[in-house]
């Protein structure tokens, strides 16, 4: 099953609230509770396309916190709040937003970079003292307006210190501003240096594999009903369907760095703000806002997609 246009999480921080912003919630309208729809829509036009209004409501607690103080407290997000309100899919995505972007800020190596809102390549490279054409090579960026916020970028030539810019030449080539240290700096793991011991979230076969670009996870397929637990302990910090291509979607934040992500359950069986222990049955594998009964499953480092497989024990 192809999912080309999968739009990662780490796309929705592109749009997060500006700091420190207050934005009043919607009127409440006693309109009758809209049944939830499912509609089959074909793989390529699915999953982070955004449109309409959110099929069902979101507690104000989630969307109060995401207007107002993240910043000032990161991952200290606020799930509490009893009145329900009906918001468009927009504010359903600023939530997210706020949990994903509040929980990704780990600290990045000497020599790298984590790309923030409103940043470009360009801007970056003028920053760092490069050229737009090296950091697009030496992170492999085949397209360089397609950077996304959270996401590690190398600044410095690789096996180069990162303790001292580079600047560069009238052609391009990286010119030390300072002789280089006596031993290179080694590049760091493609495994983040904290790390987190996961248990496979479903049984089934694996029908889709990470793959960095439009898979952000991998598909899990077996039966309807089969049980989804959670992967590692940690606390739920999104349940819900009002994200179209996901269907009922759970979102849990295990610590500082790591989230994990599981969608098109058939129902959910966790709240927002509940704390959930390895290996609990969270959900039943489903077919919501999918062609085929699976779980997709993803695992996020400081709001930045990983291959969920390389922390998940052989079978």
């Amino acid at each position: 099953m192809a999912h080309p246009t999968r739009t990662s999480f780490a796309l929705f921080v592109q749009h997060t609230h500006r700091r420190g912003a207050r934005h009043a919630p919607p009127p409440h309208r006693a309109d009758t509770p809209a049944r939830r729809r499912v509609t089959r829509t074909s793989a390529s036009d699915r999953h982070g396309q955004i449109s309409g209004a959110a099929p069902n409501p979101v507690k104000s607690g989630v969307f109060a916190s995401a207007a107002v103080g993240i910043a000032a407290a990161p991952c200290e997000v606020s799930l509490r709040g009893s009145m329900l309100v009906k918001i468009t899919r927009r504010l359903v995505v600023a939530s997210l937003v706020a949990v994903l972007a509040a929980c990704g800020s780990a600290p990045v190596a000497p020599g790298f970079y984590r790309v923030e809102r409103g940043d470009t390549l360009s801007k970056i490279a003028r920053s760092n003292r490069q050229s737009v054409s090296n950091l697009a090579r030496w992170n492999s960026i085949a397209n360089p307006d397609a950077i996304e916020v959270g996401q590690v970028l190398r600044v410095v030539p690789p096996g180069a210190s990162g303790s001292a810019p580079i600047r560069t030449t009238g052609g391009g080539a990286p010119a030390p501003s300072a002789p280089p240290p006596a031993a290179a700096t080694a590049a760091p793991s493609t495994r983040p240096a904290t790390s987190i011991s996961l248990i496979w979230p479903a049984a089934g076969t694996v029908v889709r594999s990470f793959d960095g670009g439009n898979s952000k996870g991998i598909d899990i397929a077996n039966t309807a009903g089969t049980p989804v637990i959670a992967a590692a302990a940690g606390t739920v910090v999104y349940a819900g369907n009002g994200l179209r291509g996901y269907g009922n979607l759970l979102i849990i934040k295990h610590d500082a760095d790591y989230l994990t992500a599981y969608a098109h359950n058939r129902v959910l069986l966790v709240k927002e703000g509940q704390a959930v222990t390895q290996g609990q049955k969270i959900a039943e594998m489903g077919d919501t806002d999918n062609d085929r009964v699976a779980l997709h499953f993803e695992l996020r480092y400081g709001g930045r997609s990983i291959d969920p497989s390389r922390y998940l024990p052989a079978r």
